[in-house]
């Protein structure tokens, strides 16, 4: 939030986009899941999801409201699995 006036974003504006951002990642593993990767294979890629800023912005009492969102993977179907293994 403090580099909103570099890009010339609002508070206003800069917290709806926070809000968005923070629910369409706070899916990401079940995207994973749809697209049929299992729990091991996810892990490795908690610590772009999982981090404290992105705590800080689902503290924010104003991002807790419910959002009617459509995301890009909603009715997605599930793909066969392909293994991550080397």
């Amino acid at each position: 939030m403090a580099v909103t006036p570099y890009f010339r974003i609002d508070q206003r504006t800069a917290r709806r986009i926070l809000g968005e951002v923070e629910r369409a990642v706070s899916l990401w593993r079940e995207v994973g899941r749809t697209l049929g990767m299992l729990d091991r294979e996810l892990e490795p890629f908690a610590g772009a999801f999982e981090h404290p800023e992105r705590n800080a912005a689902r503290a924010d009492h104003r991002l807790s409201k419910p959002a009617c969102l459509m995301t890009p993977w909603q009715g997605a179907k599930a793909v066969p699995r392909m293994s991550m293994k080397t």
